[in-house]
C-alpha cells in the first residue's frame, strides 16, 4: 500500500454532524483535514486515529461541547489543532493526550470555564496556546 499524502477539506454545503458517522478513508493518509464551519458537536475517542501522517487538524467554527478523552491519540504527528469558536466548556485532564508534538492550539472563542489539573502535560512541544475569549476566571497552578 502507497502511503498518499493529500490535503482533505470537507465543504461546508455537507453540514457534517456527527463524526462517528462520517467517514475518512483510512486508505489514503492525509496531511490536513479541514472540518471548520460544520455542524459538528463531538469529537468522539480516536477518531483520527487512522491518519497517522495527520499534521494539521481544523474543528473550528462548529458546535463542538465534547472532546472525548483520547479522542487525538494516534495522530502523533499533528502539529497544529485548531479548535477556535466552539462551545467547549471544560479542558478535561485527558482530551489532549497523546499529542506530543503539537506545536499550536487554538481553543479560544469557546466557553472553557475549567481547565483540570494536567491537562496540558501531554503537550511537551507545546509552543502557541490560545484560549483567550473565554470565561476562565481562575488560572490554576496545577493546570
Amino acid at each position: 500500500m502507497h502511503n498518499v499524502q493529500c490535503i482533505m477539506h470537507i465543504k461546508t454545503d455537507q453540514n457534517i454532524q456527527n463524526l462517528s458517522t462520517y467517514w475518512i478513508p483510512s486508505h489514503i493518509q492525509f496531511t490536513d483535514i479541514l472540518l471548520d464551519d460544520n455542524e459538528i458537536s463531538v469529537v468522539p475517542a480516536k477518531y483520527f486515529r487512522r491518519q497517522p501522517l495527520l499534521v494539521n487538524l481544523n474543528l473550528d467554527e462548529n458546535y463542538i461541547e465534547v472532546v472525548e478523552e483520547f479522542a487525538f491519540c494516534g495522530i502523533n504527528s499533528l502539529i497544529t489543532l485548531t479548535l477556535y469558536d466552539n462551545s467547549i466548556e471544560i479542558v478535561t485532564q485527558n482530551m489532549f493526550k497523546c499529542l506530543v508534538n503539537l506545536e499550536r492550539l487554538e481553543i479560544d472563542y469557546n466557553n472553557i470555564w475549567d481547565v483540570e489539573p494536567n491537562s496540558w502535560s501531554d503537550l511537551q512541544s507545546l509552543k502557541v496556546l490560545e484560549i483567550d475569549h473565554n470565561d476562565l476566571d481562575i488560572i490554576r497552578t496545577d493546570m
